[in-house]
């Protein structure tokens, strides 16, 4: 068995192998979804999207909860990373709570009226 690091396969080979091209097509799919979402809510003056997650993903070899795992985690860190605010609801299904500051929610004015409060005199 031939490999990058010499006879013996590494992790990293194991890894790209194992469904990683799969679960970043799941996750990027979620991501289009989400954005688009984020868009039509922010041109509406939203700060707040309700996105219900798949709770299926047909990823060879890996369990119901563990593709979840593996997907979900991806897309809130991408979400993180872009500056969203994200929690989940899973009382009836699995859906993501994704906020961020728009020029007129509720926690932007808040911090506004901070700010002129402080100098007041």
């Amino acid at each position: 068995m031939s490999s990058s690091h010499g006879y013996i396969v590494s992790v990293d080979d194991l890894k790209r192998q194992n469904n990683e091209g799969i679960i970043s097509d799941n996750a990027r799919s979620i991501l289009g979804n989400v954005s688009a979402e984020i868009k039509k809510a922010n041109k509406q003056g939203d700060s707040t999207v309700l996105f219900d997650l798949p709770e299926t993903f047909d990823i060879p070899n890996i369990s119901r909860s563990d593709s979840q795992l593996v997907v979900y985690c991806r897309v809130v860190k991408e979400l993180e990373k872009n500056g969203f605010k994200v929690n989940f609801s899973t009382q009836n299904r699995t859906v993501l709570i994704i906020k961020w500051k728009n020029e007129m929610s509720e926690e932007y004015k808040s911090e506004l009226k901070d700010y002129l409060q402080k100098r007041c005199v």
